[in-house]
C-alpha cells in the first residue's frame, strides 16, 4: 500500500490533491477527510470531489448540504477526526480581483455560502473543520481571509506534491484528458489478429493474462502508458470477459492481493493448475468477498493503478462485443480505489455500449448511492467523487 500522506500545511493539501485525483480539478469542491495518529500526525483520508460552480452555488439549499454531509460521514473512517474543504475555482480568483480587475465581493459571498453551510453542518455533527481553502490555476488561499493569497507554484512545489512526483505521479490538465484513451497500438492489434484463428486452449489464454499480471507486478519503475500487453494476453482478457465467473477471476488477479491469487503464489502454478483454481475461487462466496473492492483490507494503490493502466491499454484493442465488460471492470477497479469520478465515467461508457451490462450498472448505482469499498474503515491516500 502507498504510504499515507502527511498533511502539514495548506500548500501540501492543495499541491497533493491533483496527484491524488489524477487531474487538475476545476469548478470543484473537494472535501478532504483527515485522521490523527496517536503521535499527533494528521493523515489525509478517503475524500470526495463534487462538481461545484456558480450555477450550483446560486441554487444551493439545505438539502444539498444534508446530502453531502451524510454521504461523507457514511463513507469516511470512523471516527472522522477532521475535514478540510477546498474549492477549485477560477471565478474565485476573479472575485478577489486577482485577474487585475476590481473584484466582486458579492460573487465571493455566493461561492462562500455553501462552503460555510457545509462547515457548520460538519461541526454540528461533531467533526472538526479545518480552515477552508480555495485554489485556481495561478493562486490559492484561505476562504476565511481574502488577504491570505499565495501563488499556485508554492503548492505545486510543496513537500507532499514533490514527493508524489518523485514516486512517479503524473497530472493532466483536466478530467477529459485523464480519461482519454491513447491511440490503439496497431502492431499489437496485428499480432493478436494473427493468433486469433489458431485455436488456443482456454488454459493458455488465461495463463497469458496471469503472465502479463506478473510482469506488471515485477515492473520496477512503472510508468503509466508504457506497459505493453502481450498479444496472447489480449486474447486472454477477451476470453475471461466472456463469462461472469472468469471475469470475476480477472478482477481477483488484477487486485494483486486476493488470498487465492497472490503474485508469489501464482508463480509456482502452471497453466493447467490455474484454471481449475480460478473457477473454484469465482464460485466461492467467501472468495468473492475477498475480491478487491469487497475485501475489508485496503488495496495496494500503486499496483491497482497498474491494473487500471493495463485495462485502459486494452479497451480499444479488444473485440467490440467485449468492450463493455473491459470498461465495467475498469469502473470496478476505480471504485475499489475510490476514484469515483473515473468509476462513474467508465461505467457510463460501458452502458452506452450495453445498457444492461450488470457490472457497470452495479458500479454506477454504488457511486450514485455513495456506497464505498469494503476497506473504507481507516485513512487512505485516495480521492473520488461520491456524488
Amino acid at each position: 500500500m502507498k504510504k499515507l500522506k502527511t498533511l502539514r500545511t495548506s500548500f501540501d493539501i492543495v499541491g497533493a490533491l491533483p496527484h491524488l485525483l489524477g487531474f487538475r480539478p476545476r469548478d470543484s469542491l473537494v472535501l478532504v477527510t483527515a485522521s490523527r495518529t496517536k503521535e499527533g500526525t494528521v493523515l489525509m483520508g478517503a475524500s470526495s470531489r463534487w462538481d461545484f460552480d456558480t450555477a450550483l452555488a446560486e441554487r444551493w439549499n439545505d438539502e444539498h448540504t444534508a446530502y453531502v454531509v451524510d454521504t461523507v460521514l457514511t463513507s469516511s473512517p470512523d471516527p472522522l477526526d477532521a475535514i478540510v474543504p477546498v474549492v477549485f475555482s477560477e471565478v474565485y480568483a476573479v472575485a478577489l480581483g486577482l485577474d487585475g480587475g476590481e473584484g466582486d465581493p458579492g460573487l465571493r459571498d455566493l461561492i462562500d455560502a455553501p462552503v460555510h453551510a457545509l462547515c457548520e453542518a460538519f461541526v454540528r455533527a461533531g467533526v472538526h473543520v479545518a480552515e477552508p481553502l480555495w485554489a485556481s490555476a495561478e493562486f490559492h488561499g484561505s476562504v476565511l481571509d481574502p488577504d491570505v493569497v499565495h501563488t499556485r507554484a508554492t503548492a505545486d512545489e510543496s513537500q507532499a506534491a514533490v514527493s508524489m512526483i518523485f514516486e512517479g505521479s503524473q497530472v493532466v490538465e483536466d478530467f477529459d484528458a485523464a480519461v482519454r484513451f491513447a491511440p490503439a497500438d496497431l502492431s499489437l492489434v496485428d499480432e493478436a489478429a494473427a493468433l486469433r484463428g489458431r485455436g488456443h486452449a482456454a488454459e493458455d489464454l488465461v495463463w497469458a493474462v496471469v503472465t502479463d499480471v506478473l510482469r506488471l507486478y515485477d515492473e520496477v519503475d512503472f510508468v503509466p502508458g508504457r506497459f505493453r500487453p502481450s498479444p496472447l494476453g489480449l486474447l486472454g482478457v477477451e476470453h475471461m470477459c466472456e463469462e461472469p465467473w472468469s471475469r470475476d477471476a480477472l478482477q481477483m488477479i488484477l487486485g494483486f492481493d486476493h488470498p487465492a491469487f497472490h503474485p508469489e503464489d501464482l508463480r509456482v502454478l502452471s497453466a493447467s493448475e490455474f484454471l481449475p483454481l480460478a473457477r473454484e475461487a469465482a464460485g466461492s462466496d467467501e472468495s468473492v468477498r475477498s475480491m478487491v473492492g469487497l475485501s475489508p483490507l485496503p488495496p495496494d494503490f500503486d499496483l491497482l493503478g497498474r491494473s487500471v493502466d493495463y485495462l485502459r491499454s486494452l479497451v480499444l484493442l479488444v473485440r467490440s462485443g467485449i468492450r463493455p465488460a473491459v470498461l465495467a471492470v475498469l469502473a470496478w477497479m476505480e471504485w475499489a480505489r475510490m476514484r469515483n469520478s473515473f468509476a462513474e465515467w467508465y461505467a457510463a461508457e460501458s452502458l452506452a455500449l450495453d445498457p444492461d451490462y450488470t457490472l457497470a450498472l452495479l458500479v454506477r448505482d454504488a457511486v450514485n448511492a455513495g456506497v464505498t469499498p469494503g476497506w473504507v474503515a481507516g485513512p487512505a491516500c485516495i480521492l473520488g467523487r461520491t456524488g
